[in-house]
C-alpha cells in the first residue's frame, strides 16, 4: 500500500496523462510548486500526541555507518504507544516522557506555522527533496505539511535526539552511530583552572641508552600560571594497560558522539562550531554568545588506531562543566599511575 501511494504521489507530482490521454508536462528541475490550505489552523490546543509520521534527512545526525535518512512513526499497537524508525527497523514503546519531548520540539520550533503547506521543488539533491510531516492529536487536531527538507533544521536534530536517547535509555542504541572499538593510541590533556594548569601527555626526554638519545614517556605536570613556576613534574614509562584503560574510560561516555554531532554552527550557518569552542557538551550554543572564561581552559586530544581524531579545545565554561566529570576521572586515573 505504501509503495502504491508513493507511486501515485510521484505521478501526481512529476506528470502523468490527463483524462483526454494527453501528457502533462513534468516540472522542470528547480521548479517550485507551493500551495497552502487556508483552513489549516496555525494553533493547536491539544498537546496529547495520538500518532505521527515524520520523514527527515538530517545532515548532522546519523545511525550505523553514516545513515542520515530517518522515517519516524508513532502509533498505538495492542493498547500501547509505539515509536519506530522504518529505515533501521527500530521499534519500541513510546512513553509519555518521550511524547512530551516530541511535543516540546513542535512547540519550541513553532512547527504548527507550516500546517497545511505544500512546498515542493523538483529535481533537487536527495537530502533536500520534500518530505512529509504529520502529527495527529487525541483531540482530532493535526499538523501536516509537505516541504523541501532542510537537512540542517534544528527541530529535526532535536527530534532525533529525543527519540534516539529514549531508545538508548531502554538499551537500544541502534539509532546511534557505530561505535569505534579500536584502541586509543595518542592522548593529551591540558586543563587550567584557578591559575593552575594540569598537563597529561607523552613527551620525549633525554636518554643515553636509547638509539636516538631520546625516550618517549608519560608526563604529569602542574604549572602555576599566576606565579609562572612549575609545581609538579613527573615522568614514567607507559603502563602496559595505559591506552586500554583510557579507551574504556572514554567509551563509558558520549563525548565522541557529541563531538561528531556538534560541528555545525546553526547561527553562522557554517561548520565553525568547534572553532568557536562548542562541542555539544554543555547547555549553550553560539546563539548564547557565551564569553570565553579567563580562568578555565581545556585541551583534550585523542587519536584511535582507526585513524579517528578528537580535538576538544575550549574556554567555554558551559562546555567544561558539561565534561568536568570526565576531566576529573582522567586526572585521578593519571594521579594513581604516578603514586
Amino acid at each position: 500500500m505504501k509503495l502504491l501511494l508513493g507511486s501515485v504521489l510521484l505521478f501526481g507530482l512529476f506528470g502523468c496523462k490527463d483524462k483526454n490521454d494527453e501528457v502533462i508536462e513534468e516540472p522542470l528541475d528547480g521548479e517550485n510548486i507551493r500551495k497552502e490550505d487556508p483552513d489549516a489552523p496555525k494553533t493547536i490546543e491539544s498537546s496529547d500526541i495520538a500518532s505521527g509520521d515524520i520523514a527527515v534527512y538530517i545532515a548532522e545526525r546519523y545511525y550505523g555507518d553514516e545513515n542520515h535518512d530517518f522515517h519516524f512513526q508513532i502509533y498505538e499497537e495492542n493498547g500501547e504507544m509505539v515509536i519506530s524508525e522504518l529505515n533501521s527497523g527500530v521499534k519500541d514503546a513510546a512513553d509519555e516522557k518521550l511524547l512530551s519531548k516530541i511535543q516540546q520540539v513542535v512547540e519550541e520550533n513553532d512547527l504548527v506555522r507550516y500546517n497545511g503547506v505544500y512546498d515542493v521543488t523538483a529535481g533537487i539533491a536527495p537530502e533536500y527533496q520534500a518530505r512529509r510531516f504529520l502529527l495527529t492529536y487525541k483531540s482530532g487536531e493535526k499538523i501536516e505539511f509537505t516541504m523541501d527538507n532542510n537537512p540542517y533544521a534544528i527541530w529535526s536534530e532535536k527530534l532525533y535526539d529525543a527519540i534516539a536517547d529514549h531508545l538508548a535509555e531502554k538499551g537500544n542504541t541502534a539509532l546511534y552511530p557505530e561505535e569505534d572499538d579500536s584502541l586509543m593510541n595518542r592522548f593529551r590533556l591540558s586543563f587550567e583552572e584557578d591559575g593552575k594548569e594540569t598537563e597529561l601527555s607523552d613527551i620525549y626526554i633525554s636518554d643515553k641508552k636509547s638509539e636516538n638519545g631520546k625516550k618517549l614517556v608519560l608526563q604529569y605536570s602542574v604549572y602555576d600560571t599566576v606565579k609562572g613556576r612549575q609545581l609538579k613534574e613527573k615522568y614514567i614509562e607507559f603502563p602496559e594497560s595505559y591506552f586500554e584503560d583510557l579507551t574504556k574510560i572514554i567509551a563509558k561516555t558520549d563525548v565522541r558522539r557529541r563531538y561528531n554531532f556538534s560541528r555545525y554552527d546553526h547561527k553562522a550557518d557554517n561548520y565553525g562550531n568547534h572553532e568557536d569552542g562548542y562541542f555539544g557538551l554543555g547547555d549553550k550554543t553560539t546563539f548564547d554568545e557565551e564569553e570565553d572564561s579567563k580562568t578555565l581552559s581545556l585541551d583534550l586530544y585523542m587519536v584511535y588506531e582507526s585513524g579517528k581524531r578528537y580535538s576538544i579545545e575550549t574556554r567555554k565554561e558551559s562546555e567544561i562543566e558539561g565534561i568536568r566529570p570526565l576531566i576529573e576521572e582522567l586526572i585521578n586515573y593519571h594521579k594513581s599511575l604516578f603514586k
